[in-house]
């Protein structure tokens, strides 16, 4: 395996049926290659000033981005409202309550007693629950989920949320699931479990099997869609966005107020275009803004081009991994056209079908630390060949790296090239699911810990 330069592709070439076994299982695919002198490859003092630069505007610019984790969420609603049965509508339901919190006009909150529901799921029946209140927090306070089931599998076709106030939506404790949106003729389509045209917060909320379909207008967001998307603690899993033209977010659909995702997974959703010329992209997540990822994880999704994460601006990962994902033609794990801050991170085992594209990750510029890029392969007449980063400004800045294989001019003169010995994605105790390291991996060890983070 090696790095390479940009006036000649060189990847590490995999028999098809290994690659096929990696993937599957997760077991470490590593072929003999020469790996050239990284003398040749860049200059140490150039780099040394170059990754000093990069490390401070990253380093500031990740910070500014994180944030507060709860920022966004409406504080101190006004007033509580009690869901006390799990009817669709009438006295004391949901959607009661929702509708006397809008009448309020003001910050509310719906919580859920369980102990006079006497149940845990609520079908909708008839219809999506619209919030027209600037704001609203719905679930919580305790640690018991509530279902909320869309009823598509019962012939009822609607999403279950839709916020048109410009604050922030918050869903908390609450399981959202089988509900499918679809517009008709050229009307774009948004959110398959929630739409907000404000900002969605959710915390310790799961999505699944949640869907958008727009005939010839945009799909967008199977999960959920709105201006600004927050996760924490969350998952979006088997949702989709599907249009016969152009669909994106299979899993989440984030606008210009960005996306953020702590503590999250991110898994198995797709994007699907049926055009004759297929138009999909962000299988998992798409954001017209930057994406923050911190202790997430970001597998198993589909498109036609991006499978895993793509980002209009700039993609920032800290204590997180990108693996497993999909592209029909290219950019299989994520697409930052913008600029790219990995920390302790793990991009790996995704896969694309366009030769020569990079299937790892594609930034505009890229700032990269004590992180693992590797085993990201596309296929040729059935055969798997390695690239797992490209950047459009030529060079790769930071340290303490495992990086395979490049089309880059230029990498940091500390980067290890040899086999990662990576085995599959599991639980091993964290938020999410992770890939370890198998014995003998270079890269047990060979970490820096520029935030002082408690794992990797």
């Amino acid at each position: 395996m090696r790095i390479s330069r940009s006036d000649a592709v060189f990847v590490s070439r995999v028999r098809p049926l290994v690659a096929c076994l990696a993937v599957a299982f997760g077991a470490d695919v590593c072929a003999s290659a020469i790996v050239p002198d990284r003398a040749s490859l860049s200059n140490p003092a150039f780099e040394a000033q170059r990754s000093a630069d990069a490390k401070d505007l990253f380093h500031s610019t990740f910070r500014s981005a994180i944030g507060d984790p709860t920022s966004g969420a409406p504080h101190h609603p006004t007033t509580t409202f009690l869901v006390k049965n799990c009817n669709d509508a009438g006295q004391d339901s949901l959607r009661a309550a929702v509708a006397a919190a809008n009448m309020l006009g003001a910050d509310a909150a719906i919580e859920f007693d369980l102990a006079a529901m006497g149940c845990s799921t609520i079908t909708l029946d008839t219809g999506q629950i619209v919030v027209t209140a600037y704001s609203m927090t719905i679930g919580g306070p305790g640690p018991d989920l509530v279902t909320i089931d869309g009823g598509y599998s019962l012939g009822h076709s609607n999403r279950i949320f839709r916020h048109i106030g410009a604050g922030v939506l918050h869903l908390d404790h609450l399981i959202l699931t089988d509900a499918l949106y679809s517009s008709v003729g050229n009307q774009s389509a948004n959110g398959g479990c929630i739409y907000s045209s404000g900002n969605a917060y959710l915390s310790n909320t799961r999505l699944d099997s949640c869907r958008v379909v727009a005939n010839t207008g945009g799909a967008r967001g199977g999960g959920v869609s709105g201006r600004s998307v927050k996760l924490v603690d969350s998952s979006v899993s088997n949702c989709g966005a599907s249009s016969q033209t152009q669909a994106s977010g299979g899993g989440v659909f984030s606008g210009t107020g960005g996306f953020t995702a702590q503590g999250t997974t991110i898994s198995n959703n797709t994007a699907a275009s049926y055009a004759q010329i297929p138009n999909s992209h962000g299988g998992g997540v798409d954001t017209r803004s930057n994406a923050v990822i911190v202790r997430s994880t970001i597998s198993g999704n589909r498109a036609e081009t991006v499978g895993g994460l793509d980002s209009t601006y700039s993609i920032y990962a800290a204590n997180s991994t990108i693996a497993f994902n999909f592209a029909n033609q290219y950019y299989g794990g994520a697409y930052a056209h913008d600029t790219a801050a990995v920390y302790n991170s793990t991009i790996a085992f995704n896969t694309a079908n366009q030769p020569s594209r990079a299937v790892g990750l594609r930034a505009g510029s890229l700032y990269a630390e004590s992180s693992i890029v590797a085993n990201n392969t596309y296929l040729v007449g059935g055969n798997a060949f390695e690239l797992d980063i490209r950047s459009a400004d030529g060079h790769i800045s930071g340290h303490d790296n495992l990086i395979i294989a490049t089309d880059v001019t230029s990498v940091p003169p500390d980067t290890l090239t040899s086999c990662a010995r990576l085995a599959g994605l599991f639980d091993n105790g964290g938020d999410t699911r992770t890939i370890s390291l198998l014995p003998g991996s270079p890269a047990i060890d060979s970490r820096d810990d520029p935030f002082n983070l408690c794992t990797d």
